[in-house]
């Protein structure tokens, strides 16, 4: 797959000159891209412009604040008895349910098994 240049990209939507975009054609052209693109590819193009007009230009960037980067919720680290009975519990296989045993009980230290061989 070809890749993307961030600037041809910004002037194919726009069709006209971008040295003067005001800030609802630049709210238009990163929420369009938004809809289409990953968060990278949106930060990529918002870096570009914003060099162009600041630095090639020598123009204020005229949208601070333009683009906000997506909320990201993250798992929890630390998996509770009772969760991890649900998720045993909840799994058919018993191939996977030795997986998540190992790799869930023991890692966390729900489980304890001495590595020791008892003595006679």
């Amino acid at each position: 797959m070809p890749s993307r240049a961030p600037f041809a990209a910004a002037v194919s939507f726009f069709d006209q000159d971008i040295d003067n975009l005001t800030a609802d054609q630049l709210t238009d052209y990163f929420s369009a891209l938004r809809k289409s693109h990953s968060w990278q590819t949106v930060k990529l193009d918002l870096h570009g412009l914003k060099f162009y007009y600041q630095h090639v230009l020598q123009k204020p960037w005229g949208a601070p604040g333009l683009v906000t980067p997506p909320k990201v919720r993250h798992l929890p680290n630390i998996v509770t008895r009772s969760e991890l009975q649900q998720i045993i519990s909840a799994t058919r296989v018993l191939s996977y349910r030795a997986f998540f045993l190992r790799s869930t009980a023991w890692d966390y230290g729900l489980v304890r098994i001495d590595p020791t061989p008892p003595t006679k």
